[in-house]
């Protein structure tokens, strides 16, 4: 890796500090991070991989979250949880990591974009501009849902793969390393597969093109077999041991865990369907109404380069592609095409962001100079460059995270959460057990309007259809000790209903019960924790 800084120069080391700078600024500026996801999943998850609660508690992070890989969330909880007096210096740290795939992406545009004229380096500096500041990015700078964290791993790998693929002495061990890193980030987050895809894809044609023989192509696949193992391996075995399914809850229609139903959970509500949205999809969500699928302009930019300068090298007809644009090519269709398939996520194209923009440098190039690619590329960053955006966000408080009133539970409690907010878990009583996947199902509220039901039910219904009730239904029968529920406020929480699959009920009284808040909350109006009853079959 020391070659990565060419022997550390002072220029690197000085370009390093300022992006870091750079990212920690931004991320003070936007605020802290209190999204749904951090709520749900990610503070929790770390917290019983580090802790020995997998096999403790009940999917307090629901049947879909609880089960994902906690590896990437461990940094962000420690410095999350070791910092909570320094909630400042954590949001700059979390910053800085988009401020490291920005000096990434600053070593690999060097690959394509390396001139020594002063066009040539003002150039870098502008595809950097529009390569590093869409709307992925820079919504997501800050935030702990881990697509800035594989973006930067996914960039490593491409910076390998140039550095294969350019400079003759560097060898074939540089594009082990770009599959090896590329697929341990997919382990880590299956989100970060796309772009995995895509490294060993445009590692193939490199090959391919460089005339590699056969053991090359093994090399290529143990290598990226040996990354993801290495990362998901043991999560992969867990799954598939205790619960049927290595990948649960996804392909339960080949697996068939009994703790789902036996059919392909989607991954969002909005997945790209059939031909028209897999092939123009950039241009058909350029202005989504939903903020997690609406896409930016530099897609369209991506996929228009891209047809250009495939159907430009057709008709040239010559036998060898340049290798720079042979790259990007294949970088670009590796990673779209698993990623429009399986995802369509605004959130997850962070390196699609990035490859398109480069790509469409390299298209643009071919027809105008450098000084009149120069403008035009500042231009279109300027068009392109829009309100972002910031998804939930607060000013930072004087802790990261604390409590309006101490929350006291038993050591031998049994606490039955309803609601997305596995993130108390980590500061309440570590003694306790906790079951979750209460889920606020609208047959059960046929008065209540779906809009304030979907405050509570963030997930599209069927990723609540998990088999987990009966589980602990019978841990709160045999529970000796006491019972309590846990809940956003809300007035439907005491509807019996809610809590029937579970074997508990809320004493309508409301006596047995805390109210409290949180500073990391503004989705809620505050949470309950009561003494619950238990109830017979």
């Amino acid at each position: 890796m020391h070659k990565f800084f060419s022997s550390f120069t002072v220029k690197n080391i000085l370009l390093f500090f300022f992006f870091i700078c750079l990212g920690g600024a931004i991320s003070l500026f936007l605020g802290q991070d209190v999204c749904f996801d951090l709520q749900n999943y990610h503070l929790y998850i770390p917290y019983a991989f580090l802790h020995g609660r997998m096999g403790v508690d009940i999917i307090p992070a629901g049947a879909l979250h609880t089960f994902f890989n906690p590896l990437l969330d461990v940094p962000s909880f420690l410095l999350f949880v070791y910092l909570n007096n320094w909630p400042l210096l954590t949001g700059f740290l979390m910053g800085g990591i988009y401020g490291l795939f920005l000096f990434v992406l600053w070593k690999t545009l060097g690959f394509f974009f390396g001139g020594d004229t002063r066009e040539d380096k003002w150039l870098r500096v502008a595809v950097l501009c529009l390569a590093g500041t869409g709307m992925a990015s820079l919504s997501q700078i800050g935030r702990f849902t881990n697509e800035v964290q594989t973006a930067v791993i996914g960039m490593i790998s491409c910076w390998f793969l140039c550095k294969s693929a350019f400079e003759e002495h560097s060898g074939i061990k540089y594009a082990f390393a770009a599959v090896f890193m590329a697929s341990l980030a997919a382990g880590m987050k299956y989100t970060a597969g796309p772009v995995a895809a895509g490294i060993f894809f445009a590692a193939l044609v490199l090959f391919w093109q460089e005339k590699r023989t056969w053991k090359a192509y093994v090399g290529l696949a143990v290598f990226a077999a040996f990354g993801f193992l290495l990362a998901d391996g043991w999560f992969l075995w867990k799954k598939w041991t205790v619960l049927g399914n290595p990948f649960f809850p996804y392909f339960n229609h080949i697996f068939k865990s009994p703790y789902f139903p036996v059919f392909s959970l989607a991954n969002g509500a909005a997945t790209p369907h059939g031909f028209k949205e897999w092939l123009f999809l950039p241009f058909l969500r350029f202005n989504f109404p939903i903020l997690e699928y609406h896409l930016d302009f530099r897609l369209v930019l991506g996929m228009v380069s891209f047809w250009g300068l495939f159907f430009f090298h057709l008709v040239r007809r010559k036998a060898v592609w340049p290798k720079a644009e042979t790259l990007c090519l294949s970088l670009f269709a590796g990673t779209y095409i698993p990623w429009v398939l399986l995802f369509g996520n605004m959130r997850y194209t962070i390196c699609l962001e990035a490859f398109s923009s480069v790509l469409f440098v390299l298209f643009i190039r071919r027809f105008i100079s450098v000084r009149i690619a120069l403008v035009a590329v500042l231009v279109v960053w300027g068009v392109v460059l829009r309100p972002f955006p910031t998804f939930l966000r607060q000013s930072f408080p004087d802790k990261n995270i604390s409590f309006s009133s101490p929350v006291p539970i038993p050591d031998d409690a049994f606490v039955v959460v309803a609601g997305h907010i596995s993130f108390l878990i980590p500061f309440l009583n570590p003694h306790a057990r906790y079951a979750g996947g209460v889920y606020f199902q609208p047959d059960k509220f046929p008065l209540v309007p779906l809009e304030e039901l979907s405050k509570f039910n963030w997930l599209q219904p069927n990723d609540y259809k998990h088999y987990f009730a009966e589980s602990a239904r019978k841990e709160v029968a045999q529970h000796q000790g006491p019972v309590y529920v846990l809940a956003p406020i809300t007035r439907w929480m005491w509807e019996d209903a809610l809590w029937a699959e579970y074997g508990v009920k809320v004493p309508h009284s409301g006596r047995k019960c805390q109210f409290f808040h949180v500073s990391l909350d503004v989705i809620y109006d505050g949470f309950v924790l009561c003494e619950a009853e238990k109830v017979g079959d």
